[in-house]
This record gives C-alpha cells, structure tokens and sequence, in this order.
C-alpha cells in the first residue's frame, strides 16, 4: 500500500505549498531576527511613514520643522519624503503603503509583506507548471526564494 503527499484533487500541490511556506518563515525570519522588526532602509521607512498617515486617515503630514524659510531646512531635507507647501509624504505611489496601512491599523505592519510573497511564490510556481511543465517546477523552486 503506497500513500501519497499530494492532495488527490490537487496533484503537485504540496511541494509548491512548502516552498511557498518555507519562502514565508524565511522572510519573518529576516524581519524579527535580522532586521529586529526595523526598516531596512530610507524606502521602507517611508512607506511605513506614509502606511501610518494613511491608517491616521490622513494623505500628509504638516510639521513646522519642514519650513523651507528656516535655517536648517538642508539638514532635514530627504531622497524619501516630499516637502510640498508644509505638506509632507513619501515620494513614492500610495498603493503599496495603502496596502501597509491595512497591516498598521491591525497592529502588524509585518503582516502584509511575508503572505504575498509567499504566495506570489505560490502563484510563479503555478505560472511554471502551466505554462512549462512540471519538470522545471523543481528548478523554479529552487531559483525563486
């Protein structure tokens, strides 16, 4: 008597799944152990910065600090942000911190990013079996993550 892994509606689904999840723990690994739940750099700041204006139901911020008249304007100044009129955000699209914000409002920024790379892993590796066969589905799980 032979089992088998794979679901029987859904052959080949369990190996995708695995990859995907090991994929997901690898990325909260990065995040709480690594990065000490920190943003990594000035663009991940400023999406954070804007995901939090967003779940405070606001577009921008307003700070006296960022007053082009005052002396040490040049100091605050960053690539991230836009000053525009006292009105500051991030320089960057709203979607991606509008999906963050979802993620702010919870409590758990960090809850957002791991599960739709997880399943954007998920999904390619569908794509490939689909479209390539499921040779490469291997050779594709091992290049993705």
């Amino acid at each position: 008597m032979t089992t088998k892994t794979n679901h029987p509606r859904y052959p080949d689904l369990t190996g995708k799944l695995l990859v995907s999840a090991s994929f997901l723990l690898a990325a909260l690994l990065v995040y709480f152990v690594l990065a000490q739940q920190f943003p990594l750099s000035g663009d991940d700041y400023s999406y954070l910065y804007q995901a939090k204006l967003f779940a405070s139901d606001k577009l921008y911020a307003e700070d006296p600090l960022y007053d082009r008249d005052l002396p040490f304007y040049d100091c605050l100044a960053t690539y991230c942000f836009r000053d525009d009129q006292r009105h500051r955000f991030s320089q960057y699209p709203p979607g991606w911190p509008a999906l963050l914000a979802v993620g702010v409002n919870l409590g758990a920024p960090w809850l957002i990013n791991p599960p739709l790379g997880a399943l954007l892993i998920f999904l390619m590796l569908e794509y490939v079996e689909q479209r390539m066969g499921k040779e490469l589905v291997r050779v594709a799980s091992l290049l993705l993550p």
